[in-house]
């Protein structure tokens, strides 16, 4: 399941965790939400990117092989 964990501190940084994306697909979807909070008239900055295991996870495909006779 896909998901965000947002922490504000108390001193107003913002915290953003996601959860269930893998690849670049997570820093997307980070992307997007930043977007709409902008939206609702709050500046949010990226100050650092930590980056988890599951940004480096890929999704597998499976290729069936063609037969030439």
């Amino acid at each position: 399941m896909r998901s965000f964990e947002i922490v504000i501190e108390r001193d107003g940084r913002m915290k953003l965790r996601t959860q269930g994306f893998q690849g670049p697909a997570c820093l997307e979807e980070a992307q997007r939400l930043k977007e709409l909070v902008k939206a609702l008239g709050v500046e949010v900055e990226t100050e650092e990117v930590q980056l988890t295991e599951e940004y480096y996870q890929t999704t597998q495909v499976k290729q069936e092989g063609l037969v030439f006779a």
